[in-house]
C-alpha cells in the first residue's frame, strides 16, 4: 500500500502508526479517520478497476468491499515501513473468510 504523502518531519514512529490506523479501518469497518488521513486527490494505485472515487471515499468504499468479500476480516501490518522521501511501502496482512468459509490469508504491499 502506498500511503498519502507524510512530512518527513514527522517521527518516524508516528509516520508508521498511520499504518496501524488504516489496519484497524479494514479489520472494524470504522473510517472515520479516512478525511483525516487521505487528501481529495490520493489514489491508491491497486484499488479495484471498477473504482472510480479517489481520496477518502475511495479508502471508504476499499473498505467496504474487503469486508464485504471476507468475513471476519482482521488486518494488520507486518514489520516496519519503508520510507523513500514522501512515499511509504508497508506490507498488511490480510485474514478473513470467504463466502464458502474457506480460510483466506495473504499479504499485499
Amino acid at each position: 500500500m502506498i500511503a498519502p504523502a507524510c512530512p518527513p518531519t514527522i517521527a518516524i514512529v508516528e509516520r508508521d502508526g498511520i499504518f496501524d490506523v488504516l489496519a484497524a479501518a479494514f479489520s472494524t469497518g470504522n473510517v472515520a479517520v479516512a478525511r483525516s488521513l487521505f487528501s481529495e486527490d490520493y489514489l491508491d494505485h491497486q484499488r479495484p478497476e471498477d473504482c472510480d472515487l479517489m481520496g477518502p471515499d475511495e479508502f471508504t468504499a476499499v473498505v467496504a468491499g474487503a469486508r464485504r468479500s471476507l468475513g471476519e476480516l482482521a488486518v494488520h501490518v507486518t514489520g516496519a515501513a519503508t520510507w523513500a522521501n514522501d512515499l511509504c511501502v508497508v506490507v498488511l496482512a490480510w485474514h478473513g473468510q470467504d463466502r464458502s468459509g474457506a480460510v483466506i490469508e495473504r499479504e499485499t504491499v
